[in-house]
């Protein structure tokens, strides 16, 4: 999404049942013609007990390369 020229930067929160993920569902439907949305559940892959944004970093980079692989935007390398 795009206003002005500009990229547009979202920040979704709330309480627990507040609407959060539903609406990033939607819009990752939207998006989903003309971007590669790739989610990640963070209770599921990071221990939130000992978390730093260094794991956060490692955990988007995960789950981005095996959706990559998945959908067949990467191969995986040649052995």
């Amino acid at each position: 999404m795009v206003l002005a020229g500009k990229p547009v930067k979202v920040l979704f929160t709330g309480h627990v049942g507040s609407g959060k993920s539903a609406e990033l569902n939607r819009l990752s439907e939207r998006l989903g013609d003309d971007f590669f949305v790739v989610r990640l559940d963070v209770q599921e892959s990071l221990n939130l007990a000992d978390l730093e944004a260094v794991n956060i970093l490692l955990g988007l980079l995960t789950a981005l390369m095996r959706n990559a692989m998945a959908e067949k935007v990467l191969r995986k390398a040649p052995h």
